[in-house]
């Protein structure tokens, strides 16, 4: 009965296939359909997480007893996720932080940066501008 609520559930609750798509799905096709919605789902969480770990470390209202950087796994993203490097981090947020501080806009803080020695994430979001 869940296999059936989940698979006539609308999307992005369920798969959203119809009664007659999942009683005549073989076992292998619905299983494959469930590990697709699954990956995507894991996909979405672990945006969702590192939005959310952007957010709180760019926040002082949300500082760290042990000092550290928030990381998308602080926020469930799965273990496997690529973790983040927390000095390069800080350094990168510092400097750009500093240079918004003292009246520079995006554009310019973005262009002072392009020097630096920051991870290969920031370094390709400032060459995309």
């Amino acid at each position: 009965m869940e296999k059936w609520a989940f698979a006539t559930s609308p999307v992005p609750v369920g798969l959203g296939l119809s009664d007659a798509e999942f009683w005549y799905s073989s076992h292998e096709e619905y299983s494959a359909k469930v590990r697709v919605w699954l990956k995507h789902h894991d996909s979405q969480m672990e945006v969702v997480a590192a939005l959310r770990s952007d957010i709180w470390n760019s926040s002082d209202k949300f500082s760290r007893s042990d000092k550290k950087a928030w990381t998308p796994q602080d926020f469930g993203a799965a273990e496997t996720a690529k973790p983040v490097n927390n000095d390069e981090f800080k350094r990168a947020q510092l400097r750009t932080n500093m240079i918004m501080k003292f009246g520079a806009g995006k554009k310019s803080a973005l262009a002072n940066l392009k020097g630096s020695r920051l991870p290969p994430a920031i370094e390709e979001k400032i060459k995309a501008g």
